[in-house]
């Protein structure tokens, strides 16, 4: 078997197959779970084979955390709008991710063709990643023997089959 990184991660210094390695020693040290926090804990010494991966400088890991906040919180915002009855109708993001460190309020978004054509662009990237661990999902599934999952996620593939092709017509 042969092991590569994905989704942006990379290192010169440690391969994926060292790193897989090194997970799977940690998962069978913690009583075969696989935690986040353990695997910080277990790469804190500068021998650890995962320290690279880590930044351990505390000011430029803070900073770095704070800055995660502020974009989950920026795209935490919505907004209620009600109907003439008072209802409340469904609720819509007030910020959208239009460029690298970038947010807009919707109201620009769809007022200016160049940011909507980003906001586009962003969501295919989200439905990407989104169709490609439903895929992954559906790989391993075939392993297994139970037909009515597998029936499932096809139904998942084809949903998003049918979601790329009306965002397409958005354009």
């Amino acid at each position: 078997m042969r092991y590569e990184y994905r989704h942006g991660m990379s290192s010169k210094a440690v391969s994926a197959e060292a790193a897989y390695t090194e997970l799977e020693r940690i998962r069978a040290e913690h009583d075969d779970r696989l935690s986040p926090r353990d695997v910080v804990d277990e790469s804190r010494p500068e021998v650890a084979v995962l320290h690279p991966f880590f930044e351990w400088d505390d000011g430029a890991a803070a900073e770095a955390y704070r800055v995660d906040q502020a974009r989950k919180l920026t795209r935490s915002v919505y907004v209620v709008a009600s109907d003439q009855q008072g209802r409340d109708l469904p609720s819509v993001p007030v910020y959208f991710h239009v460029e690298r460190h970038n947010y807009q309020p919707a109201s620009v978004v769809v007022n200016q063709p160049d940011l909507f054509e980003q906001a586009l662009q962003e969501l295919q990237r989200q439905l990407a990643a989104a169709e490609r661990a439903v895929r992954e999902l559906e790989a391993v599934s075939k392993t297994g023997k139970d037909p009515d999952r597998m029936a499932a996620i096809g139904l998942a593939v084809q949903g998003f089959e049918a979601v790329r092709a009306a965002v397409a017509i958005i354009r």
